[in-house]
């Protein structure tokens, strides 16, 4: 993640990674929420540009919570089980 002032507002960029096996509108659709979730908690950012990648760990794991890579950067980011869509 990324961040720099434009200004008085606050332009993110970032890297998610997804599954490989979801559709590229799957992954615009993750993209899209994940916009959504950054924007909402600080009222400066002006625009979040995200870059999908696919996941360089589990690749055969359909949630990212489940990926030794993607979970550990979620945990870092304040996702907890707790917050696991079931």
């Amino acid at each position: 993640v990324k961040a720099r002032y434009h200004g008085a507002a606050i332009l993110v960029d970032m890297k998610l990674c997804v599954n490989p096996q979801v559709t590229v509108q799957q992954g615009h659709d993750i993209a899209k929420q994940a916009k959504g979730r950054v924007m909402d908690k600080l009222s400066q950012i002006e625009n979040v540009l995200i870059h999908v990648n696919p996941c360089i760990g589990d690749s055969d794991k359909a949630d990212p919570r489940e990926c030794e890579f993607c979970g550990a950067r979620m945990k870092f980011l304040g996702e907890s089980e707790n917050n696991k869509e079931e």
